[in-house]
């Protein structure tokens, strides 16, 4: 099973997120998360068989216990890349950044048996996937205009361990197990 841990983002926020999908897309060849793929990853697993899901559950967990709730305020449009190769455009976020990557921290030293990280934790949602930019200097300016976008806040209660199923539309995620944060 193809597995990632995630926090969901809430509907009005999504909504918010799909209106700026529309502007980068009226600029250039991308491919736009759907709405329903929208969340923050915590931590990718990739492949994780079927028996060794138990102890994925497990150690998640005892994790999830040792956080409390908190909030994420989403905020920012940026890109990973570089300005000749933009490979994903994203939104980040401000108050709750820290506990995000606490929580990633953890996942990675508990669950490394299974796929070890290979880049440094940067809280983002991945709103798109940029195929042909025609005129890069004028998406380039787009998105210098919307690093300060406020998209809103929202509070974590729990973290959720998602099953992956790729098929020629997309992939299509489905909650595998639900962890609520501690008190």
């Amino acid at each position: 099973m193809r597995m990632f841990v995630a926090v969901d983002i809430p509907e009005g926020l999504k909504e918010k997120i799909i209106e700026i999908e529309k502007e980068i897309q009226s600029l250039a060849d991308v491919k736009a998360t759907e709405s329903e793929n929208l969340h923050y990853t915590l931590k990718f697993l990739g492949d994780v068989e079927e028996k060794e899901s138990e102890n994925v559950v497990k150690k998640i967990e005892v994790i999830s216990k040792q956080f409390k709730k908190f909030k994420v305020h989403t905020k920012g449009v940026g890109f990973f890349g570089s300005p000749d190769f933009i490979k994903v455009v994203w939104t980040g976020c401000e108050e709750g950044k820290e506990t995000l990557i606490n929580i990633s921290k953890k996942l990675e030293e508990e669950l490394k048996y299974i796929k070890e990280d290979e880049y440094d934790f940067h809280p983002h949602l991945t709103i798109a996937r940029p195929r042909n930019v025609e005129n890069k200097k004028k998406f380039l300016e787009k998105l210098e205009e919307m690093k300060n976008l406020d998209f809103g806040e929202f509070i974590v209660d729990k973290i959720i361990l998602k099953q992956s199923k790729l098929s020629a539309k997309g992939p299509e995620y489905s909650d595998f197990k639900v962890f609520e944060l501690g008190d």
